[in-house]
């Protein structure tokens, strides 16, 4: 069991864009590790479509598009679960990622 005393977070937590593999649902979660002299805990998140695990995915934009990366910066072939596109597009006024 994790002692609360002994943990501290790490600098890198916030708002992150995570992926189902199973689905290709796209979806925002809290991420945030905790480090701690046995290791280190990062939360798991599961897909609300079909209960899969999320991966958490970086976005870059990339020759005028935007692509995902998993954590080891490979690009993640992802299409949009409702039409089948691998187009996402950014709404700069909003600040958001869109599909479609």
């Amino acid at each position: 069991m994790l002692n609360e005393q002994s943990a501290s977070p790490a600098d890198d937590y916030g708002h992150e864009v995570y992926f189902c593999p199973r689905c290709h649902e796209l979806c925002g979660r809290f991420y945030f590790r905790l480090v701690y002299s046995g290791g280190s805990y990062e939360p798991e998140y599961k897909c609300t479509k079909c209960r899969h695990f999320l991966h958490r995915a970086k976005a870059a934009k990339k020759g005028g598009e935007i692509k995902l990366y998993d954590a080891n910066n490979n690009m993640i072939d992802w299409q949009c679960p409702r039409c089948g596109h691998d187009r996402l597009e950014q709404d700069i006024a909003a600040g958001i990622v869109m599909w479609d």
